[in-house]
C-alpha cells in the first residue's frame, strides 16, 4: 500500500515537472506532434493537493501508527461498552469507574469506535473536558469501544489528536486538530505544508 503511493507520489511529481519544462525540452530536441501540455496556477494547486494527500496516505501507515503505538510513551486502555449495562446513563456510570481506575494521566487522547470505524478523536489537556461528555452525542448509541492513549507529557496531546485523526479518519470531527503555541507539531501536517511551500517555490507563477 505505502510502496504503491510512494510510486504514485514520485510519477505525480515528475509529470508536473515535464509538463513545467516541456517548452525547454523541446527547444533542443526535435518537437513531437501533438498539443504541448498546459501549465498555470489552476494546476499546480491541484497537484498540490495530490500531492499532500499521496503523503498522508503515506505517513499514516508509518510515522502515525509508530507514534500511537509507541507504548512507553503513550500507554493505551480500552473501554468496551458491552455489558456495560442498558443506557447512556449505565454505560457512562460504568465508563467513569473504569476510567477513575485505569487512566492515571490528566492528559491524553480518546477515540470513540463503532466496530472497524472510527466516530470520533478528542483530547483532554490538565483534566480539561472527558469522553464522558461526548456520551450524549446521537453518534454514540453505535460506539462499541473507546480508545485512550495517555501521556506525561501535555504538549505531546495536540500532536496525538492530530496523527489519530490522520490515521484513523473519524467520522463526526468537524475540525482538524488545533494547535496552540506550546504543543509539538503534528509531523504529517509539517510535511503537507512542506510539500505546499516546496512546490510553490519550484513552480513559481506570477
Amino acid at each position: 500500500m505505502a510502496t504503491h503511493k510512494v510510486k504514485e507520489f514520485e510519477a505525480h511529481l515528475g509529470k508536473l515537472f515535464a509538463d513545467r519544462t516541456h517548452w525547454l525540452r523541446m527547444s533542443v530536441s526535435k518537437a513531437k506532434p501533438g498539443k504541448p501540455p498546459v501549465f498555470h496556477k489552476r494546476k499546480v494547486e491541484k497537484s498540490i493537493e495530490l500531492l499532500q494527500m499521496l503523503a498522508v496516505e503515506i505517513l499514516k501507515n508509518s510515522v502515525a501508527l509508530k507514534e500511537l503505538n509507541n507504548k512507553k510513551e503513550h500507554p493505551k486502555k480500552q473501554w468496551h461498552t458491552a455489558n456495560k449495562g442498558w443506557g447512556r446513563d449505565a454505560k457512562k456510570q460504568s465508563f467513569d469507574l473504569w476510567f477513575e481506575r485505569y487512566i492515571n494521566y490528566p492528559n491524553y487522547i480518546y477515540v470513540f469506535w463503532a466496530g472497524k470505524k472510527c466516530k470520533y478523536v478528542g483530547r483532554t489537556v490538565n483534566g480539561n473536558g472527558r469522553p464522558q461528555s461526548h456520551f450524549a452525542k446521537y453518534w454514540f448509541s453505535g460506539v462499541t469501544r473507546i480508545d485512550i492513549y495517555s501521556t506525561s507529557k501535555r504538549s505531546d496531546v495536540p500532536k496525538l489528536e492530530c496523527l489519530a485523526i490522520h490515521k484513523f479518519n473519524p467520522s463526526e470531527n468537524r475540525n482538524n486538530a488545533s494547535l496552540p503555541r506550546w504543543a509539538k507539531t503534528c509531523p504529517i501536517c509539517d510535511t503537507t505544508n512542506f510539500i505546499r511551500k516546496e512546490i510553490k517555490y519550484i513552480f513559481n507563477l506570477k
